[in-house]
């Protein structure tokens, strides 16, 4: 009775398998939603992470998250898509489909301690509706410690600072009852958030923090620090910051949180030694509120060629034009600008907008893209122009404006004028109209009449072209075979690939047969070979010429010894388990002796002060191998 109910179990679980394959692929062509909370537990300041995971047979849909809020605002999320490809043989025929799987992974950081709640919400995914359940997330205070103090200052602050100007962030850290720090991470540190503050890296860095998910490298200086605090252990680094837009920004509610040394240690014993490890213990602290102000360049009296450079410049011209050009070519000026200031602001000076230029010039309104010296030293624009006027004798001073932080306004500088030779342009140009060729062939010079003739004359009316008739597709297709049913080979098909199955079921069975025991016979397999395999890794060992430690590689050998004669993992060359496993009688009497004193032999031989003797190390080694063949 007992067989026959383990044969039903068989068949069942075989055809709960091919119905599962059945079924599969109506179950992919559908849009399949699921939700997964990735961190549903935080402190306040840390952020909550949730994803939502959409399959469907559609590339590039739509869809509509707005309604997904906290506090009244939508969730900022990140997207993405994998490919999955599926093959299936239906009717003799191949079908290929491919599911993609949209994972939206939603991140926000809350602002209450407690249980909190994402109400009720919809979105649209490939013009479907769905709705997601009320989602809750726990928040904990934050478990600040009176003995780690963070102090954030601004070097050098001032009222306030304009586009380019760079400034520097110090965070000072004091430690009280500890030893160092060992790690250190931030969080909702709201400068590195603002896309107006551009951070600049800092080069030849000693230590790695993980500031806002990202990891930074700084300069971590121990004992130094610009405020006097009574903290034993200060550690203090800078962040540099590059202001690019004019706005008000703070760092309010930033969490610090670090794994410091507390200089304690745990004693740790194994069979190889003993060995101290350093206590850590993880601490959390807030530091100060702080705020900087970035103005936007004055308004009032703003040079027509200025375009946003901001700093100290000089400028120079040259022109490769000192031969002289006709009216209408062009000229080729070559502008230089070097000084101190951010490069990504200095743009060509606007010429199109001056009149000194554009009277007697042709002037693209596109700026020419600059290109940087070596060394950030300057910055080159090649500007091209054309002369209306013979009248023309110079190329004007070219003015450049930028703004001067130092002196607080506006300021320009012009390059020397460049001497200009204007000749007249006494070329005529003959304009061929293609649509007449003939009437021009006669009208022009006979020069270009005999050009024209050579070309071979390219329009010709008295050529005639043949084009190929059009066939249909379908004359040259046997209509019979259309017609032809086709349904008695899928029948073949299926009859030949009975064989198949019935040879995948008998695998099936035997599988489920002899799963148990393919556990056994390795683990028999692991128990027998195990001797073999430790003799010849003993045999291995150099005992010449070596130290003490050659003690601890036969003790290692021993124990994987253990581990596999015996099929456990957990053992040990200690007293205690050998005495367990001879009371369960997994071990005899002799082996219990033996190896008990063989393991005080090795303990007195690694922990003696006499020096290493190569003979005392092959004895003990023929007792180990002795010990291993006993078993």
């Amino acid at each position: 009775m007992k067989m026959k109910l383990n044969i039903l179990n068989k068949l069942n679980r075989i055809v709960i398998f091919l119905m599962l394959c059945f079924y599969s692929q109506s179950l992919f062509s559908k849009d399949l939603v699921s939700f997964h909370l990735d961190k549903d537990k935080c402190i306040l300041g840390e952020s909550l992470v949730f994803s939502i995971i959409v399959k469907s047979e559609k590339q590039g849909v739509k869809v509509d998250f707005l309604n997904i809020k906290w506090n009244g605002k939508a969730i900022e999320f990140v997207d993405g898509v994998t490919p999955t490809y599926f093959t299936s043989i239906v009717n003799g025929q191949i079908n290929r489909k491919i599911i993609y799987k949209y994972n939206y992974k939603f991140e926000f950081i809350p602002n209450k301690v407690g249980l909190i709640t994402l109400n009720k919400s919809q979105f649209k995914f490939n013009n479907n509706l769905y709705f997601l359940e009320p989602l809750n997330f726990n928040v904990f205070a934050i478990p600040t410690d009176k003995n780690f103090v963070v102090f954030l200052n601004i070097i050098n602050k001032r009222e306030y600072y304009y586009p380019t100007e760079i400034f520097e962030l110090e965070v000072s850290m004091g430690l009280n009852k500890f030893t160092g720090l060992n790690r250190l991470v931030i969080e909702n540190l709201g400068f590195l958030k603002e896309l107006g503050l551009e951070y600049i890296k800092i080069k030849n860095t000693n230590s790695k923090i993980i500031i806002n998910g990202k990891v930074y490298g700084v300069n971590l200086n121990n004992g130094s620090h610009s405020v006097k605090t009574p903290f034993s252990f200060m550690a203090n680094f800078k962040l540099r910051f590059r202001v690019i837009k004019p706005k008000v920004y703070k760092i309010s509610n930033c969490i610090f949180k670090a794994s410091i040394k507390t200089g304690k240690f745990v004693l740790k014993r194994s069979f190889f030694g003993t060995k101290n490890e350093a206590v850590t213990k993880v601490i959390y602290a807030l530091p100060n509120d702080l705020q900087l102000v970035a103005k936007a360049l004055p308004n009032d009296n703003v040079p027509l060629s200025f375009d946003g450079a901001i700093g100290a410049f000089t400028i120079s011209a040259l022109s490769n034009n000192s031969m002289g050009v006709k009216v209408g070519d062009p000229v080729s000026i070559l502008l230089t600008v070097k000084g101190n200031g951010a490069w990504d602001f200095v743009h060509a000076p606007p010429l199109h907008k001056l009149k000194s230029f554009t009277d007697y010039f042709r002037i693209s309104q596109e700026a020419p893209v600059g290109d940087l010296l070596p060394n950030n030293q300057g910055k080159q624009f090649k500007i091209k122009m054309r002369v209306k006027s013979k009248t023309v004798t110079e190329i004007p001073a070219i003015p450049f404006t930028y703004y001067s932080i130092k002196n607080n306004k506006y300021m320009t500088t012009y390059t020397k004028a460049i001497p200009l030779k204007v000749f007249s342009n006494s070329e005529k140009v003959n304009i061929i109209n293609f649509k007449n060729i003939n009437k021009i062939g006669e009208s022009s010079p006979a020069s270009n009449k005999n050009n024209l003739k050579s070309i071979g004359n390219p329009v010709d009316k008295s050529i005639k072209i043949d084009l190929p008739k059009i066939e249909t597709r379908s004359n040259f297709i046997d209509k019979n075979r259309l017609s032809e049913n086709h349904s008695v080979n899928i029948y073949f098909l299926f009859l030949s690939m009975i064989p198949l199955i019935v040879l995948v079921i008998m695998q099936m069975f035997h599988y489920f047969n002899n799963r148990g025991d393919s556990s056994l016979k390795s683990n028999e397999q692991r128990s027998k070979t195990a001797g073999k395999n430790y003799l010849e890794e003993l045999s291995k060992l150099n005992l010449h010429n070596s130290s003490s430690h050659v003690y601890n590689e036969m003790g290692m050998v021993l124990e994987k010894f253990l581990k596999d004669k015996l099929l456990d993992d957990s053992a040990k060359l200690d007293d205690h388990y050998l005495k367990e496993c001879l009371d369960k009688n997994l071990i005899s009497e002799d082996n219990f002796n033996g190896m008990k004193i063989l393991i005080d032999e090795l303990d007195q031989q690694r922990y003696s002060s006499q020096s290493y003797d190569d003979k005392q190390a092959i004895i003990i080694l023929d007792k180990v191998k002795d010990c291993i063949q006993k078993w």
